[in-house]
Parts: C-alpha cells; structure tokens; sequence
C-alpha cells in the first residue's frame, strides 16, 4: 500500500512541479517556432520556383491551366462550384463578374459565395448556386473553365 500524501504536501510538490512544465512548454514553443519558420522558408521557395515554372511553361507554349474549376452537385436543385487561381487580378486573373452574369444565362442561379486568399496568393471562390434538377454539372465545369480560360488570354493579350 502506498502512503498518501497529505494536501499541503501535495500542494507543494506541484508548486515546484509548474515550473518545470512552464520551461518545457516554452522549449517546445521555441521548436515550434523554429520548425514553422523553416516550413515557411521552403514554402516562399517552392511557391517562386512553381510560379516561375508555371510562367515559363505558359509562355512556351504549353497549355497550362491559370484555374483548376472543380464542383459538386449537393442536391437535386443545388450546386457548388470550386474555383482555384494563381493570384488576384492585378496578376491577369479576370473577375468573374462576367462568368457569373453568364451562368445565370445557363441556368445557375448564385445563391452565396465566399472567396479567400491563401498563404502564397492563391485565391479560392467557393460558389453555390441553385440549379434545375435536369442540370449536367460536368458539362457546365468544362464550359466555365474554358470561358476562364478565354478570358485569362484576352487580359493576357
């Protein structure tokens, strides 16, 4: 049987306890620092390298994609529609004002949209529409990305 310790025994070995712990936390904190720090670092590097990359390929010709368009049909009567760019439009990203002007011409009707910007200036919209329920989701994420894509090259020109 062990020997219980009285309360203000207790109470004495975790006052000399905390400090310890409150030292340990701080070292693991500093660590965290470091680790996230030199996460970042390699990070900017990997995002420059990439967007050099993606600029070299674009201007030799190969077709590469400023947007990746993704959606997923949520019920019968909505819709949501993912939109990934490589900056905001200072960097030649068109806004989509027109695109969303024309797919309510087609039949989707916005219904919320949000949009943030990442670490690295890549900029997500999330869009939710209401849709007939005869509505072909794939078809339309084809067209969108290929109106992007014609509005991208008439900025770019």
């Amino acid at each position: 049987m062990q020997k219980r310790l009285s309360i203000p025994a207790t109470v004495s070995r975790m006052l000399k306890y905390i400090p310890e712990l409150q030292s340990q936390v701080e070292i693991l904190l500093q660590k965290k620092q470091q680790i996230l720090s030199t996460i970042c670092k390699q990070d900017d590097h990997d995002l420059s390298n990439q967007h050099h990359q993606n600029k070299t390929k674009l201007s030799d010709g190969f077709k590469v994609s400023p947007f990746t368009v993704s959606g997923t049909k949520v019920s019968d009567t909505e819709a949501t529609i993912q939109i990934s760019t490589f900056g905001p439009t200072s960097q030649g990203i068109p806004p989509l004002s027109p695109i969303l002007r024309g797919l309510e011409e087609d039949g989707l009707f916005l219904t919320d949209a949000s949009c943030f910007e990442s670490f690295g200036g890549r900029v997500f919209y999330n869009l939710n529409f209401q849709v007939e329920t005869t509505y072909n989701l794939e078809a339309m994420l084809l067209v969108l990305n290929e109106k992007l894509l014609s509005l991208y090259k008439k900025r770019k020109a």
